[in-house]
Protein backbone atom coordinates (compact mmCIF):
# COMPACT_ATOMS: atom_id res chain seq x y z
CA UNK A 1 0.00 0.00 0.00
CA UNK A 2 1.02 3.72 -0.92
CA UNK A 3 1.17 6.39 2.02
CA UNK A 4 2.28 9.82 2.46
CA UNK A 5 5.70 8.56 4.09
CA UNK A 6 6.38 5.86 1.15
CA UNK A 7 6.45 9.19 -1.69
CA UNK A 8 9.88 9.62 -2.77
CA UNK A 9 10.40 12.97 -4.65
CA UNK A 10 13.16 11.10 -7.28
CA UNK A 11 11.01 8.72 -8.53
CA UNK A 12 7.56 8.23 -9.70
CA UNK A 13 5.13 6.31 -7.15
CA UNK A 14 2.36 3.82 -8.11
CA UNK A 15 -0.98 4.96 -8.43
CA UNK A 16 -3.54 4.13 -5.99
CA UNK A 17 -7.26 3.68 -6.25
CA UNK A 18 -9.68 3.68 -3.42
CA UNK A 19 -9.96 -0.40 -4.40
CA UNK A 20 -6.45 -0.65 -3.79
CA UNK A 21 -7.03 0.35 0.15
CA UNK A 22 -7.05 -2.23 3.06
CA UNK A 23 -9.95 -0.36 4.35
CA UNK A 24 -12.06 2.82 3.07
CA UNK A 25 -10.93 6.27 4.81
CA UNK A 26 -13.48 7.96 7.12
CA UNK A 27 -15.53 11.18 5.26
CA UNK A 28 -13.91 14.09 5.13
CA UNK A 29 -15.07 17.86 5.12
CA UNK A 30 -12.64 21.15 4.07
CA UNK A 31 -14.14 23.84 5.08
CA UNK A 32 -11.99 27.64 4.48
CA UNK A 33 -13.16 31.25 5.31
CA UNK A 34 -11.72 34.45 3.86
CA UNK A 35 -11.82 38.25 4.07
CA UNK A 36 -9.39 39.50 1.77
CA UNK A 37 -8.38 43.30 2.13
CA UNK A 38 -11.35 44.96 0.90
CA UNK A 39 -13.65 43.18 3.30
CA UNK A 40 -15.18 40.67 1.09
CA UNK A 41 -16.11 37.39 2.72
CA UNK A 42 -16.08 33.55 1.45
CA UNK A 43 -17.15 30.50 3.59
CA UNK A 44 -16.39 27.74 1.21
CA UNK A 45 -16.82 23.95 2.45
CA UNK A 46 -16.60 20.87 0.54
CA UNK A 47 -17.49 17.58 2.19
CA UNK A 48 -16.70 14.02 0.88
CA UNK A 49 -19.32 12.63 3.69
CA UNK A 50 -17.82 9.30 3.23
CA UNK A 51 -14.64 7.81 2.29
CA UNK A 52 -13.79 9.06 -1.23
CA UNK A 53 -17.06 10.68 -1.71
CA UNK A 54 -19.39 9.01 -4.73
CA UNK A 55 -16.16 7.62 -5.37
CA UNK A 56 -16.93 9.53 -8.55
CA UNK A 57 -13.54 11.20 -10.12
CA UNK A 58 -13.97 14.33 -12.53
CA UNK A 59 -11.57 13.39 -15.83
CA UNK A 60 -8.57 12.95 -14.91
CA UNK A 61 -8.22 16.37 -12.22
CA UNK A 62 -8.49 14.22 -9.15
CA UNK A 63 -11.52 16.15 -8.06
CA UNK A 64 -13.95 13.81 -6.02
CA UNK A 65 -17.78 14.27 -6.25
CA UNK A 66 -19.49 14.83 -2.87
CA UNK A 67 -22.34 11.51 -1.59
CA UNK A 68 -23.05 14.44 1.51
CA UNK A 69 -26.89 14.97 -0.22
CA UNK A 70 -27.25 11.24 1.71
CA UNK A 71 -28.34 12.97 4.45
CA UNK A 72 -31.17 14.63 2.73
CA UNK A 73 -34.58 13.57 2.46
CA UNK A 74 -38.39 14.44 0.53
CA UNK A 75 -40.20 13.44 3.33
CA UNK A 76 -41.91 16.42 4.78
CA UNK A 77 -42.02 15.48 7.77
CA UNK A 78 -38.08 14.61 8.32
CA UNK A 79 -35.74 17.23 9.87
CA UNK A 80 -33.30 16.91 7.02
CA UNK A 81 -35.89 17.84 4.25
CA UNK A 82 -34.57 18.99 1.23
CA UNK A 83 -34.98 22.94 1.33
CA UNK A 84 -33.25 26.00 2.19
CA UNK A 85 -31.94 27.21 5.24
CA UNK A 86 -28.89 27.09 7.92
CA UNK A 87 -27.21 23.83 8.86
CA UNK A 88 -28.14 23.39 12.98
CA UNK A 89 -24.53 24.10 14.28
CA UNK A 90 -23.59 27.09 11.77
CA UNK A 91 -27.59 28.32 13.14
CA UNK A 92 -26.73 27.85 16.88
CA UNK A 93 -23.19 29.39 16.47
CA UNK A 94 -24.89 32.49 14.76
CA UNK A 95 -27.43 32.15 17.99
CA UNK A 96 -24.69 32.77 20.51
CA UNK A 97 -22.85 35.75 18.27
CA UNK A 98 -26.03 37.38 18.23
CA UNK A 99 -28.25 36.64 20.88
CA UNK A 100 -25.79 35.83 23.71
CA UNK A 101 -22.96 38.49 23.07
CA UNK A 102 -20.45 35.57 22.67
CA UNK A 103 -17.02 36.38 20.61
CA UNK A 104 -16.78 33.76 17.58
CA UNK A 105 -14.50 31.78 19.26
CA UNK A 106 -16.77 31.58 22.42
CA UNK A 107 -19.55 30.83 20.42
CA UNK A 108 -17.51 27.67 18.38
CA UNK A 109 -16.62 27.05 21.66
CA UNK A 110 -20.19 25.86 23.18
CA UNK A 111 -21.57 22.75 23.46
CA UNK A 112 -23.95 22.01 20.80
CA UNK A 113 -26.16 19.30 20.12
CA UNK A 114 -27.64 17.88 16.60
CA UNK A 115 -30.78 16.20 15.38
CA UNK A 116 -30.34 12.72 13.81
CA UNK A 117 -26.60 12.40 14.28
CA UNK A 118 -24.01 11.14 11.14
CA UNK A 119 -25.97 7.39 11.69
CA UNK A 120 -28.72 9.11 9.55
CA UNK A 121 -28.93 7.79 5.86
CA UNK A 122 -30.58 6.69 3.23
CA UNK A 123 -34.46 6.79 4.44
CA UNK A 124 -33.62 5.99 7.71
CA UNK A 125 -34.24 8.88 10.31
CA UNK A 126 -32.97 8.37 13.45
CA UNK A 127 -34.83 10.90 16.32
CA UNK A 128 -32.44 11.03 18.51
CA UNK A 129 -30.97 14.27 19.85
CA UNK A 130 -27.13 13.90 20.04
CA UNK A 131 -26.20 16.11 22.91
CA UNK A 132 -22.43 17.24 24.02
CA UNK A 133 -21.97 17.54 27.71
CA UNK A 134 -21.72 20.31 29.09
CA UNK A 135 -25.41 21.58 27.82
CA UNK A 136 -27.60 22.40 30.94
CA UNK A 137 -29.23 19.26 32.46
CA UNK A 138 -32.30 21.28 33.36
CA UNK A 139 -32.35 21.35 29.66
CA UNK A 140 -31.72 17.96 28.71
CA UNK A 141 -34.64 16.24 31.33
CA UNK A 142 -36.88 19.02 29.96
CA UNK A 143 -36.59 17.49 26.66
CA UNK A 144 -36.65 14.27 27.99
CA UNK A 145 -40.07 14.82 29.30
CA UNK A 146 -41.22 15.70 26.14
CA UNK A 147 -40.73 12.71 24.49
CA UNK A 148 -37.73 13.57 22.78
CA UNK A 149 -34.71 10.56 23.16
CA UNK A 150 -31.05 12.59 24.18
CA UNK A 151 -27.62 10.54 23.67
CA UNK A 152 -25.02 12.82 25.80
CA UNK A 153 -22.00 12.77 23.82
CA UNK A 154 -18.69 13.79 24.37
CA UNK A 155 -18.83 15.77 21.18
CA UNK A 156 -21.20 15.99 17.91
CA UNK A 157 -18.91 16.03 15.67
CA UNK A 158 -19.51 18.38 13.23
CA UNK A 159 -17.22 21.22 13.19
CA UNK A 160 -17.84 25.20 12.50
CA UNK A 161 -15.13 28.08 11.89
CA UNK A 162 -15.75 31.59 11.26
CA UNK A 163 -14.89 35.16 11.28
CA UNK A 164 -16.72 38.36 12.47
CA UNK A 165 -15.86 41.98 12.00
CA UNK A 166 -16.36 44.67 14.18
CA UNK A 167 -18.91 47.04 12.81
CA UNK A 168 -17.46 50.15 14.06
CA UNK A 169 -13.64 49.07 14.26
CA UNK A 170 -13.51 47.16 11.28
CA UNK A 171 -11.15 44.67 13.13
CA UNK A 172 -11.57 40.91 12.08
CA UNK A 173 -11.60 38.56 14.36
CA UNK A 174 -11.43 34.47 13.72
CA UNK A 175 -13.14 31.43 15.10
CA UNK A 176 -11.62 27.76 15.04
CA UNK A 177 -13.70 25.24 16.13
CA UNK A 178 -12.00 22.98 18.95
CA UNK A 179 -13.77 19.24 17.80
CA UNK A 180 -11.46 19.34 14.87
CA UNK A 181 -8.05 20.55 13.60
CA UNK A 182 -9.19 24.00 12.78
CA UNK A 183 -6.54 26.95 13.26
CA UNK A 184 -8.00 30.82 12.79
CA UNK A 185 -4.55 32.91 11.62
CA UNK A 186 -4.54 35.97 9.86
CA UNK A 187 -1.82 38.83 9.10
Amino acid sequence: MVDRYSVDSDKASPVMRPRDLESEPDGATTHLTVVDRGGNMVALTQTLGAGYGSKVIVGDTGLIFSNQMRHMHLDPQSPSQIRAGIWQRLAQVIVNVLDFDMSIQEATDAPRFVYGGPQETGDAIAPVWHVEQGIAAKAIDALTEMGHRIEVVPREGGAVNGITRDPETGVLVGGADPRRRSYAMGY
